[in-house]
């Protein structure tokens, strides 16, 4: 990305996301941690008192620590004894790696999940034990039922008509993007049948609060203290964009678990039925004996016309290849 114009000067590339800055590079983002808190709100209203909620995070960089710090302070407005309890799966789309997580979670006593990485599975996990959860970047609740209580995601068509606009006009210069809640280029998809009236009547009043503020910071105004009781932002400010972009702290009430590794399993067979890999392993034997029983037939009409024609080395190779080709099937 850095070096696109290197080779492309007179061009300009756009880039929809919000860290990559540089010549002839705009970047284009919104606010998604606006959207988070008003979904921490969401799962605050139904966590019981004091509960908590466990929070995936794909990585520990601003942009995932903006929006689970977001996502607290939303918890804290109506349930301010609650735990965010969160793990860090350096990754933003495993399906197998989120899939554990949401069951190691699970396990150690969680009542809700909440996630920044790609994946329905830990949605998945929690829906079939009745749990709920929040969902990320799209609307699972159609198929995975009302224990998804909602999810926050970006509209991006209502981001991509401007911005292309402004590169048709030649009009995009050196310049980051950045939109708000209040342009609805980020929302909460609809609410599940359980969320209570009062997370309902408290969730229409932060969303018109957010709408009201318009550019100006409104989440993250003090006093906030972090996990170690540190006054970070002071009472009557409110942190800057720049503050926001280079986040690296929590906010008191999020609880640190650490990196999450799944245990793969030992062997490495996709985890086939058994009854598939037997009949595999039958195709296999199958194939190795016509490859030697062809190999010794070649061997003994070596020095018939049609062999001879057909070069014997080379139908050595071909047999040699199938055997190989078997090999690695099997072993590598």
């Amino acid at each position: 990305m850095e070096l696109l114009p290197v080779f492309y000067p007179n061009s300009s590339d756009q880039d929809f996301i919000n860290f990559w800055t540089g010549e002839n590079i705009n970047t284009a983002w919104a606010k998604l941690h606006q959207a988070r808190y008003l979904a921490g709100v969401v799962a605050g209203g139904e966590l019981s008192e004091g509960g908590e909620v466990c929070y995936i995070m794909a990585w520990e960089n601003p942009e995932v620590i903006r929006g689970v710090n977001a996502f607290a302070l939303g918890v804290k407005l109506l349930n301010p004894n609650a735990t965010i309890s969160t793990i860090v799966v350096n990754t933003w789309g495993n399906a197998f790696t989120e899939l554990k997580a949401a069951q190691f979670l699970d396990n150690r006593g969680c009542e809700m999940i909440a996630q920044h990485v790609d994946h329905s599975e830990p949605q998945e996990v929690f829906a079939s034990l009745g749990k709920f959860s929040i969902g990320s970047n799209s609307d699972t609740r159609a198929f995975l039922g009302e224990e998804v209580l909602t999810s926050p995601s970006f509209l991006w068509e209502n981001m991509y008509p401007e911005i292309v606009q402004m590169a048709v006009n030649n009009e995009l210069g050196n310049k980051t993007i950045l939109k708000s809640f209040y342009e609805n280029t980020v929302h909460l998809s609809s609410l599940s049948g359980f969320v209570k009236e009062e997370t309902r009547q408290l969730l229409a009043e932060e969303e018109s609060n957010l709408m009201n503020a318009e550019e100006d910071e409104y989440i993250f105004c003090g006093p906030i203290y972090d996990t170690s009781s540190t006054i970070r932002i002071n009472t009557s400010e409110c942190a800057s964009l720049k503050d926001l972009g280079t986040i690296d702290w929590y906010v008191e009430g999020i609880q640190i678990l650490g990196d999450f590794t799944p245990q793969y399993p030992d062997s490495a067979n996709n985890f086939l039925p058994s009854e598939l890999v037997i009949f595999s392993w039958i195709l296999v034997g199958i194939f190795l004996m016509f490859g030697i029983g062809f190999g010794i037939w070649t061997y003994l009409n070596r020095k018939s016309s049609i062999i001879m024609f057909a070069q014997p080395f080379f139908l050595y190779l071909v047999i040699l290849g199938l055997i190989d080709y078997l090999f690695l099937l099997c072993f590598v």
